[in-house]
């Protein structure tokens, strides 16, 4: 392939993860696209002015691009997307993320987890909570390892934060895994 088709196929592969992930930011998509910040920013604008994607840009944030309508309470998907990132990134070689559901008005995600290894599936439920709270629940806890039997399921849970308290992962040190 030259310069030219690859272009054109992280394109592609760009807008087709912008109508899955509804919004991402600049950095988000230098991360999963590009070796630094610089080019991520060409392309995209590239992208804008072509008309493949749409963006806004609020106060000092970077950019955040989305295909068609711009989504109600876009910053949710963004700090959602933030998490999502970091469970790709830390994913065992076995699991595979399958059919991610947002619930934008609480600031919560669902996810199945395929265990190719084994050939089953669990549920993982995601919340963002500045405070580090369940929204059923109100108490403060690190859930990753926690499991909820439901109708013979396991549900796993996933509670992030804004800081780090109480042992609940933080979006600081989710941030930090992408420090360049």
């Amino acid at each position: 392939m030259n310069h030219q088709q690859l272009s054109r196929s992280r394109d592609f592969e760009i807008v087709k993860t912008l109508e899955s992930w509804r919004a991402l930011s600049t950095r988000q998509i230098q991360v999963m696209f590009f070796p630094s910040l610089f080019p991520a920013q060409r392309r995209m604008s590239i992208l804008a002015q072509r008309k493949k994607v749409s963006f806004i840009r609020l106060y000092d944030n970077p950019s955040w691009y989305f295909v068609g309508k711009e989504p109600k309470e876009i910053e949710r998907y963004i700090t959602l997307n933030w998490i999502r990132l970091w469970l790709v990134k830390n994913k065992k070689s076995w699991q595979v993320y399958q059919d991610w559901v947002y619930d934008i008005e609480n600031y919560a995600a669902q996810v199945r987890v395929f265990n190719t290894w084994q050939g089953t599936y669990q549920e993982l439920n995601i919340e963002y909570n500045p405070a580090g709270k369940f929204i059923d629940e109100g108490e403060s806890a690190w859930s990753f390892g926690s499991v909820i039997k439901e109708e013979k399921e396991k549900i796993k849970r996933l509670l992030v934060a804004e800081v780090k308290k109480n042992g609940v992962l933080s979006m600081s040190e989710i941030m930090e895994a992408f420090t360049l």
